[in-house]
């Protein structure tokens, strides 16, 4: 899981300020939403996208 959220971390860091950073990441998730989710890691990878979304909110504030 650790790999994983260094991945999307580095992506949403690609991006400049809060707005970019939430937008980018509503984006992975209409993206990721559609895959499948019988595998074992799309629990994890929606785990993580909330986090982040939390961290977001959490920032803007």
């Amino acid at each position: 899981m650790e790999d994983a959220d260094r991945e999307v971390w580095s992506y949403l860091s690609a991006f400049h300020g809060l707005t970019d950073q939430a937008e980018a990441l509503h984006n992975l998730a209409e993206a990721f939403e559609p895959r499948c989710t019988t595998s074992p890691r799309h629990g994890m990878i929606c785990t993580l996208i909330a986090q982040h979304r939390r961290r977001l909110a959490g920032a803007a504030l």
